[in-house]
């Protein structure tokens, strides 16, 4: 996201999903990268994190092709800077150099 204003409530609602359960029912929250804030803190910047609230994983209208329903996650989430460009993910990325470096430990 680009050009997100400070104290904003966002809401969120990917409605493409296909698991009958998540952990989001159980009290995870979605994680946000800020490049201000990763910058603000010189070099000690906060990286990722988990945020957001009135988070909620339900099944929707949306019939799948196969049968059954997609679900929905819902939520709200507000940022700590003007201007700022953040980036969402269900979980903490695992780049290609993780996996190399992970690889060189192992063999």
């Amino acid at each position: 996201m680009q050009n997100v204003k400070k104290f904003t409530t966002y809401k969120f609602n990917i409605v493409n999903l296909v698991k009958p359960e998540s952990s989001y029912n159980q009290g995870m929250k979605p994680l946000f990268y800020s490049k201000r804030e990763a910058e603000s803190n010189e070099g000690q910047g906060m990286g990722w994190y988990r945020d957001g609230a009135n988070i909620c994983y339900f099944p929707n209208t949306l019939k799948k092709k196969g049968g059954g329903f997609y679900y929905t996650l819902t939520f709200t989430v507000q940022f700590m800077h003007d201007d700022d460009e953040v980036y969402a993910a269900h979980c903490y990325p695992y780049t290609y150099s993780d996996c190399s470096e992970l690889l060189v430990r192992l063999c």
